[in-house]
């Protein structure tokens, strides 16, 4: 993830796009900006509450997945990987990693490959998926697990 700062001139709403070719799926990579006065700005933040509310955790994972978790873009759920593994039939699946090591696929797992992914990286895959820590919650990290589960193989 990165940060990007601007001082927006007007109001309304833009897109922005990535502007580094970062993968297969890289022009999915958009943005809706808004901008708009402080006061109604302060208003939003007081009331965005809970993007989860009224969700399933699994309703609320695939809507994260296609979302602000942005999975989508390297992972796909019909078993064909794209710039990272598949997450058909995930849960319970056995992966190998580029150190050597294996395990069978279970929520810590996933949790950790959340928010480090770095630590146990797939075989055949580059290590460049960026970590989630700070960026998604416990609720939001949940959601995505149960999502996940059900991606039968």
């Amino acid at each position: 993830y990165t940060t990007l700062w601007f001082e927006a001139t007007e109001t309304g709403e833009t897109t922005a796009e990535c502007t580094q070719h970062c993968g297969d799926s890289h022009s999915n990579m958009l943005a809706r900006v808004f901008m708009m006065e402080e006061p109604a700005w302060k208003e939003w933040v007081d009331t965005a509450g809970d993007p989860g509310k009224g969700l399933t955790p699994v309703a609320f994972g695939q809507k994260l997945y296609s979302g602000k978790g942005g999975c989508l873009a390297c992972h796909t759920l019909t078993g064909a990987p794209l710039v990272g593994p598949s997450f058909k039939g995930l849960f319970g699946r056995k992966e190998e990693f580029v150190d050597g090591t294996s395990l069978v696929v279970d929520e810590n797992y996933v949790r950790e490959s959340i928010l480090e992914p770095a630590k146990k990286v797939v075989k055949g895959f580059q290590p460049v998926m960026p970590p989630f820590k700070g960026v998604l919650n416990d609720k939001e990290i949940d959601a995505l697990i149960a999502f996940l589960k059900e991606q039968k193989g």
